[in-house]
Formats: structure tokens, C-alpha cells, sequence
């Protein structure tokens, strides 16, 4: 009798793994295709990207495979950098933020100083793949 509850046990706990890693997959799956749709929102809007941020008490109830997968929140000082594209024809600028020694593509959710170096100022933002949405 004892090897029967154990055995019904056993599968039991089998079948909540299994259930758990398909979830796990379908998880992962679904972080790989938001990380895409996030990436390119954050290249032409911002601000959009911005509020698709994951907040936090989500972040705490995920697996890390999945928080690997998500956008990293900046709060810090920092940097602003501002480089003219020098292409003929084209009339750009690039922007960077650095943070604690690390750069990223900067685009911006509202006004912020448009030319030269700026520092330290107020950065808060999500970073992904060496882009960053900024806050005005």
C-alpha cells in the first residue's frame, strides 16, 4: 500500500514538472517575441516603450531564465552625449547615455538637451541589447 501512495506520488510531482516547464517554454517563447516588438518600439517610440516597461513586483514572480530576456530598468546619474552623423546628405545626430561606465543608443521619450556632453544628470529609462528608452 505504502509503494502505491509513493508511486501516485511520484507521478504526481512528474506531471507538475512537465506542466512546469511547458509553461517555462511558453514563457520563454514569449519573452523572445516582446523583446523584438520592445527593441524595435523603443527605436520609434519611446515613450511607448516606456510604458510596456515590466513592472516590478511582475519581475519578482518570474524565473530567472525569463528576467534574462527583459529590459533592465536605469535609475542613476549619468551622461548624455550627443555626436553629429557626418554622412553626406544626412542632417543626425546620435545620442548616448552612460551610466556607471556603461554606454547606450539613446532615444528619447521627450525634450532633453539636444547637443553636447552633459553630466551627471537624472537618467531613468529601460535598457535592452545596447539601446536605451529615456525619460524627458
Amino acid at each position: 500500500m505504502a509503494a502505491g501512495v509513493v508511486y501516485s506520488s511520484l507521478a504526481e510531482s512528474t506531471q507538475v514538472i512537465i506542466a512546469n516547464r511547458a509553461l517555462l517554454e511558453e514563457l520563454l517563447e514569449a519573452a523572445r517575441v516582446r523583446r523584438g516588438q520592445l527593441l524595435e518600439t523603443m527605436r520609434s517610440n519611446p515613450a511607448e516603450a516606456l510604458r510596456y516597461a515590466i513592472p516590478d513586483s511582475t519581475r519578482r514572480s518570474l524565473p530567472e531564465a525569463v528576467l534574462a530576456l527583459l529590459e533592465r530598468r536605469i535609475d542613476a546619474f549619468g551622461g548624455i552625449k550627443t555626436f553629429p552623423v557626418c554622412v553626406p546628405g544626412v542632417r543626425d545626430v546620435e545620442r548616448f547615455v552612460v551610466v556607471e561606465g556603461q554606454r547606450w543608443r539613446a532615444y528619447f521619450a521627450g525634450d532633453r538637451p539636444q547637443s553636447g556632453r552633459q553630466g551627471p544628470v537624472p537618467i531613468h529609462g529601460i535598457a535592452l541589447d545596447g539601446i536605451m528608452a529615456v525619460s524627458d
